[in-house]
């Protein structure tokens, strides 16, 4: 593969740096990393920390310290605080901007892999230009053990327009779904709260972690939004997925699409998930879920 001289990567999510160095060094020859408190300074070969509580007070100013360096790449993460800065630095440099790639090349320009009208086709996207910013998740690339970074240095970003205000902490179950092996996804029809506790038993069992299907989250609420998976949530690669109750819509399966095995457990034979998994069971989940407990334990 063809690599760009210089990669800049930015972000506030100390899970997000390895995978994101990871895929600099796949794409890049000179690494340097902008981050936040609490993360590590690895790969790089040179590293900024940014001070303060809150970091989108100082992405302007991170954008204007990048456009001195005029980067051939700059990758971020995909959360709130990354699309917001993705966005600022695409236009402050006059780049493309790639959001959401599946895979990322720079063999024949900046080019990358999307999933349109959703997720029934995927789209080759290539930059005008030859520089990009990109918006990358989880997966893409395998994430490597990486060097101690040797040279950081502190980045007084102070803000030009936003302000931090306050933090509220919502409580809820933590998970990393991004980087599971294994996850059961929970459909509309076993998102009950009588069952909640088993299921989460049941991710003990089997060391999985918990996502859900968008009705669950957001009509039920009995996970919260960051748990959820498809079009507009979540895209996994998991070696193994246990889908629960899902009735197998495009905007649920195109999140697991690319797990390794799909299992199935739904009372309609004619559910559309049966189609998308490798193996599957016609059952009632009230009836299934305490035997498979039992027989974990």
């Amino acid at each position: 593969m063809n690599t760009v001289n210089s990669v800049w990567i930015v972000t506030d999510r100390p899970e997000a740096v390895n995978y994101l160095v990871s895929a600099a060094q796949a794409l890049g020859k000179e690494i340097t990393l902008v981050f936040a408190n609490g993360a590590e300074a690895i790969g790089a070969k040179k590293a900024y920390r940014v001070k303060g509580e809150c970091f989108a007070e100082s992405i302007p100013e991170i954008v204007k310290f990048i456009k001195q360096s005029n980067p051939d790449l700059v990758l971020t993460d995909t959360s709130k605080n990354g699309r917001l800065f993705a966005g600022l630095a695409a236009a402050a440099l006059n780049v493309g901007i790639l959001s959401d790639v599946m895979s990322l090349s720079t063999e024949d320009g900046i080019t990358g892999e999307t999933m349109v009208y959703g997720g029934t086709a995927v789209k080759n996207e290539k930059v005008s230009s030859s520089k990009a910013v990109v918006v990358l998740g989880q997966g893409v690339f395998p994430e490597l053990t990486l060097d101690e970074c040797p040279d950081v240095t502190a980045l007084d970003a102070k803000s030009s327009g936003i302000r931090f205000v306050g933090k509220t902490h919502l409580e809820g179950k933590k998970n990393n779904l991004k980087a599971a092996k294994n996850v059961i996804a929970v459909g509309r029809g076993a998102g009950k709260a009588h069952l909640m506790d088993s299921i989460f038993e049941l991710g003990n069992a089997i060391d999985a972690e918990i996502g859900c299907t968008r009705p669950v989250a957001e009509d039920e609420g009995l996970m919260p939004r960051e748990a959820y998976i498809g079009v507009s949530g979540l895209m996994l690669k998991p070696g193994f997925c246990l889908s629960l109750c899902a009735s197998g819509q495009i905007q649920f399966t195109v999140g697991i699409n690319r797990a390794g095995t799909v299992i199935a457990i739904n009372k309609d034979k004619n559910a559309p998930i049966f189609k998308q998994c490798d193996y599957g069971l016609i059952a009632d989940i009230e009836d299934v879920l305490p035997k498979l407990l039992d027989r974990l334990k």
